[in-house]
Protein backbone atom coordinates (compact mmCIF):
# COMPACT_ATOMS: atom_id res chain seq x y z
CA UNK A 1 0.00 0.00 0.00
CA UNK A 2 1.45 3.78 -1.02
CA UNK A 3 1.26 5.90 1.70
CA UNK A 4 0.85 9.60 0.56
CA UNK A 5 3.63 11.60 1.04
CA UNK A 6 1.75 14.89 2.12
CA UNK A 7 -0.26 12.76 4.98
CA UNK A 8 2.75 11.62 6.32
CA UNK A 9 4.60 14.90 6.04
CA UNK A 10 1.57 16.18 7.63
CA UNK A 11 1.67 13.78 10.15
CA UNK A 12 5.43 14.73 11.28
CA UNK A 13 4.88 18.45 11.33
CA UNK A 14 2.31 17.57 14.26
CA UNK A 15 4.37 15.27 15.84
CA UNK A 16 7.42 18.03 15.52
CA UNK A 17 4.63 20.80 16.80
CA UNK A 18 3.53 18.66 20.22
CA UNK A 19 7.61 17.95 20.92
CA UNK A 20 8.13 21.82 20.11
CA UNK A 21 5.37 22.84 22.47
CA UNK A 22 6.50 20.53 25.03
CA UNK A 23 10.51 21.71 25.18
CA UNK A 24 8.51 25.33 25.43
CA UNK A 25 6.11 24.20 28.51
CA UNK A 26 9.26 22.97 29.97
CA UNK A 27 11.55 25.95 29.37
CA UNK A 28 8.61 27.82 30.67
CA UNK A 29 7.92 26.15 33.42
CA UNK A 30 11.88 24.88 34.58
CA UNK A 31 13.80 28.16 33.62
CA UNK A 32 11.33 31.10 33.17
CA UNK A 33 8.98 30.33 36.08
CA UNK A 34 11.86 28.73 38.20
CA UNK A 35 12.23 30.81 41.05
CA UNK A 36 8.31 30.50 42.09
CA UNK A 37 8.06 27.28 41.90
CA UNK A 38 11.03 26.75 43.87
CA UNK A 39 10.03 29.14 46.39
CA UNK A 40 6.25 27.60 46.56
CA UNK A 41 7.44 24.36 46.52
CA UNK A 42 9.87 25.52 50.11
CA UNK A 43 6.37 26.36 51.31
CA UNK A 44 5.00 23.51 51.57
CA UNK A 45 8.01 21.77 52.56
CA UNK A 46 8.68 24.70 55.64
CA UNK A 47 6.40 24.32 59.15
CA UNK A 48 6.12 26.41 61.40
CA UNK A 49 5.87 26.18 64.66
CA UNK A 50 5.85 29.68 67.15
CA UNK A 51 8.24 30.88 69.74
CA UNK A 52 6.53 33.57 72.42
CA UNK A 53 8.66 36.19 73.69
CA UNK A 54 8.65 36.64 77.71
CA UNK A 55 5.91 39.72 78.18
CA UNK A 56 7.99 42.63 79.73
CA UNK A 57 6.82 43.50 83.43
CA UNK A 58 4.86 46.76 84.58
CA UNK A 59 6.01 48.62 88.15
CA UNK A 60 4.90 51.39 90.36
CA UNK A 61 6.88 53.84 90.98
CA UNK A 62 9.43 52.21 93.21
CA UNK A 63 10.26 49.20 90.93
CA UNK A 64 7.77 47.09 93.07
CA UNK A 65 6.05 44.78 90.13
CA UNK A 66 2.87 45.19 89.42
CA UNK A 67 2.44 42.69 86.45
CA UNK A 68 5.29 39.77 85.93
CA UNK A 69 5.76 37.01 83.56
CA UNK A 70 6.23 33.75 84.81
CA UNK A 71 7.87 31.24 82.87
CA UNK A 72 6.53 27.65 82.32
CA UNK A 73 5.87 25.24 79.28
CA UNK A 74 3.18 25.26 76.45
CA UNK A 75 2.63 21.00 75.73
CA UNK A 76 1.97 19.26 72.60
CA UNK A 77 1.38 15.86 70.79
CA UNK A 78 2.99 14.56 68.06
CA UNK A 79 -0.58 11.42 67.92
CA UNK A 80 2.05 9.22 65.15
CA UNK A 81 4.77 8.38 67.51
CA UNK A 82 2.09 7.47 69.97
CA UNK A 83 1.60 3.55 70.22
CA UNK A 84 -1.74 3.62 72.03
CA UNK A 85 -3.77 6.82 72.72
CA UNK A 86 -5.88 5.15 75.68
CA UNK A 87 -3.06 4.60 77.80
CA UNK A 88 -1.44 7.58 77.04
CA UNK A 89 -4.29 10.33 77.48
CA UNK A 90 -5.44 7.88 80.66
CA UNK A 91 -1.47 8.85 82.19
CA UNK A 92 -1.10 12.62 80.97
CA UNK A 93 -4.64 13.64 81.87
CA UNK A 94 -4.14 14.57 85.44
CA UNK A 95 -1.11 16.46 84.99
CA UNK A 96 -3.13 18.91 82.32
CA UNK A 97 -6.46 18.98 84.49
CA UNK A 98 -8.61 17.51 82.10
CA UNK A 99 -10.11 13.88 81.61
CA UNK A 100 -8.75 10.79 79.58
CA UNK A 101 -11.90 10.51 77.89
CA UNK A 102 -11.82 14.13 76.50
CA UNK A 103 -8.25 14.02 75.55
CA UNK A 104 -9.22 10.37 73.61
CA UNK A 105 -11.90 12.47 71.94
CA UNK A 106 -9.39 15.27 70.82
CA UNK A 107 -6.84 12.45 69.42
CA UNK A 108 -10.12 11.00 67.63
CA UNK A 109 -11.26 14.38 65.96
CA UNK A 110 -8.35 16.39 64.97
CA UNK A 111 -6.01 13.94 62.38
CA UNK A 112 -3.09 16.86 62.73
CA UNK A 113 0.54 15.40 63.18
CA UNK A 114 0.71 18.54 65.71
CA UNK A 115 -2.02 18.73 68.75
CA UNK A 116 -1.76 21.37 71.13
CA UNK A 117 -2.11 19.80 74.86
CA UNK A 118 -2.15 22.55 77.17
CA UNK A 119 -0.82 26.01 76.55
CA UNK A 120 0.72 26.41 79.78
CA UNK A 121 2.26 24.38 82.67
CA UNK A 122 4.62 24.75 85.54
CA UNK A 123 8.08 23.16 85.31
CA UNK A 124 7.43 20.97 87.86
CA UNK A 125 4.62 19.52 86.39
CA UNK A 126 6.88 19.61 82.98
CA UNK A 127 8.67 17.48 84.78
CA UNK A 128 6.58 15.40 86.51
CA UNK A 129 5.02 14.30 82.78
CA UNK A 130 8.80 13.90 81.79
CA UNK A 131 9.17 10.80 84.61
CA UNK A 132 6.38 9.02 82.86
CA UNK A 133 8.31 8.27 80.05
CA UNK A 134 5.48 9.21 77.38
CA UNK A 135 6.45 8.86 73.65
CA UNK A 136 5.22 11.73 71.32
CA UNK A 137 4.57 14.50 73.78
CA UNK A 138 6.90 17.66 73.77
CA UNK A 139 6.93 20.83 75.45
CA UNK A 140 8.21 24.60 74.43
CA UNK A 141 8.81 27.51 76.36
CA UNK A 142 6.19 30.70 76.98
CA UNK A 143 5.15 31.96 79.89
CA UNK A 144 2.30 32.98 81.65
CA UNK A 145 0.97 36.63 82.87
CA UNK A 146 0.93 36.80 86.87
CA UNK A 147 -0.51 39.50 88.90
CA UNK A 148 1.46 39.12 92.17
CA UNK A 149 -1.62 41.94 93.73
CA UNK A 150 -4.17 40.18 92.35
CA UNK A 151 -7.28 42.79 93.26
CA UNK A 152 -4.79 45.57 93.18
CA UNK A 153 -5.06 47.97 90.02
CA UNK A 154 -6.75 45.46 88.45
CA UNK A 155 -8.64 48.20 86.26
CA UNK A 156 -5.18 49.72 85.68
CA UNK A 157 -2.98 47.40 84.49
CA UNK A 158 -5.63 45.63 82.83
CA UNK A 159 -5.42 41.27 81.79
CA UNK A 160 -4.05 39.16 78.87
CA UNK A 161 -5.29 36.41 76.63
CA UNK A 162 -4.27 32.91 76.06
CA UNK A 163 -1.89 34.48 73.99
CA UNK A 164 -0.30 36.98 76.00
CA UNK A 165 -1.74 39.61 74.04
CA UNK A 166 -2.61 42.26 76.06
CA UNK A 167 -7.11 42.72 76.76
CA UNK A 168 -7.50 45.55 78.82
CA UNK A 169 -5.95 48.32 80.91
CA UNK A 170 -2.13 49.15 80.52
CA UNK A 171 -1.43 45.67 79.16
CA UNK A 172 -3.67 46.55 76.18
CA UNK A 173 -3.02 49.93 75.42
CA UNK A 174 0.92 49.49 76.13
CA UNK A 175 0.39 45.76 74.07
CA UNK A 176 3.04 46.65 70.76
CA UNK A 177 6.12 47.52 73.36
CA UNK A 178 5.50 45.23 76.48
CA UNK A 179 4.69 41.80 73.95
CA UNK A 180 8.12 41.99 72.04
CA UNK A 181 8.46 39.40 68.38
CA UNK A 182 7.73 36.01 68.88
CA UNK A 183 10.57 33.92 67.50
CA UNK A 184 9.84 30.49 65.42
CA UNK A 185 11.19 27.35 64.83
CA UNK A 186 11.43 25.94 60.92
CA UNK A 187 11.24 22.41 60.09
CA UNK A 188 11.12 20.81 56.84
CA UNK A 189 8.50 18.31 55.84
CA UNK A 190 6.65 16.24 53.57
CA UNK A 191 3.53 17.55 52.27
CA UNK A 192 1.57 15.86 54.59
CA UNK A 193 2.90 18.24 57.38
CA UNK A 194 5.39 15.18 58.88
CA UNK A 195 8.90 16.30 59.85
CA UNK A 196 12.07 14.71 57.72
CA UNK A 197 14.47 13.32 59.85
CA UNK A 198 16.80 14.14 57.24
CA UNK A 199 15.69 17.65 57.17
CA UNK A 200 16.68 21.13 58.56
CA UNK A 201 15.61 22.83 61.28
CA UNK A 202 16.24 26.44 61.41
CA UNK A 203 15.39 28.76 64.87
CA UNK A 204 14.65 32.41 64.93
CA UNK A 205 14.58 33.46 68.44
CA UNK A 206 12.17 35.88 70.47
CA UNK A 207 12.60 39.35 71.15
CA UNK A 208 11.57 40.28 74.85
CA UNK A 209 9.09 42.60 75.10
CA UNK A 210 10.00 46.01 77.27
CA UNK A 211 9.28 46.33 81.00
CA UNK A 212 6.98 49.31 82.07
CA UNK A 213 7.20 51.79 84.76
CA UNK A 214 4.29 53.83 85.86
CA UNK A 215 3.65 56.66 88.26
CA UNK A 216 1.47 54.30 90.69
CA UNK A 217 2.57 54.10 94.11
CA UNK A 218 1.61 50.67 95.57
CA UNK A 219 0.90 51.71 99.25
CA UNK A 220 -1.02 54.78 98.23
CA UNK A 221 -2.85 52.51 95.81
CA UNK A 222 -3.98 49.84 98.28
CA UNK A 223 -4.91 52.75 101.06
CA UNK A 224 -7.12 54.45 98.48
CA UNK A 225 -9.12 51.56 96.89
CA UNK A 226 -9.87 49.71 100.55
CA UNK A 227 -11.05 53.33 101.64
CA UNK A 228 -13.09 53.15 97.97
CA UNK A 229 -14.36 50.17 99.24
CA UNK A 230 -15.22 51.36 103.01
CA UNK A 231 -17.31 54.23 101.53
CA UNK A 232 -19.24 52.38 98.72
CA UNK A 233 -20.33 49.80 100.91
CA UNK A 234 -21.11 52.42 103.77
CA UNK A 235 -23.44 54.18 101.65
CA UNK A 236 -24.55 51.06 99.74
CA UNK A 237 -23.79 52.74 96.60
CA UNK A 238 -23.56 50.65 92.97
CA UNK A 239 -19.72 51.61 92.54
CA UNK A 240 -17.37 54.26 93.09
CA UNK A 241 -13.49 56.14 91.53
CA UNK A 242 -11.18 57.77 93.09
CA UNK A 243 -7.93 59.08 91.71
CA UNK A 244 -5.03 60.34 93.53
CA UNK A 245 -2.58 62.74 92.22
CA UNK A 246 0.68 64.58 93.24
CA UNK A 247 0.11 68.45 93.45
CA UNK A 248 3.83 69.03 92.75
CA UNK A 249 4.17 67.22 89.59
CA UNK A 250 0.62 65.84 88.29
CA UNK A 251 1.86 62.24 88.72
CA UNK A 252 -0.82 59.49 89.28
CA UNK A 253 -0.62 57.94 92.33
CA UNK A 254 -3.46 55.67 92.41
CA UNK A 255 -6.09 55.29 90.43
CA UNK A 256 -9.33 53.28 91.62
CA UNK A 257 -12.45 51.68 90.61
CA UNK A 258 -14.65 49.50 92.89
CA UNK A 259 -16.07 46.90 92.77
CA UNK A 260 -12.97 45.59 91.69
CA UNK A 261 -11.52 42.23 89.89
CA UNK A 262 -8.81 39.76 90.11
CA UNK A 263 -6.54 39.95 86.68
CA UNK A 264 -5.23 36.53 87.31
CA UNK A 265 -8.81 35.09 86.41
CA UNK A 266 -8.89 36.17 83.09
Amino acid sequence: MKIDSSAYRGLLWVVWGVVLCLILRLFYLQVIRHDQYAEKSQDQMERLIKIYPNRGNIYDRHMTPLALTQAGYSVYALPDKIENQWVFAKKIAPYLGTTRKDLTRLFNQNKAPFLWLDRYVSPKVKQAIQNEGLEGVGFIGTNQRVYPHQELASHVLGFVGVDNQGLAGLDYGFDQDLKGSPGKIIVEGDPRGYQLVSGQKKLIPADDGVHLVTTLDEFIQYSAQRHLQAGVEAQSAAGGQAIVMSAKTGDILAMVDYPTFNSNDW
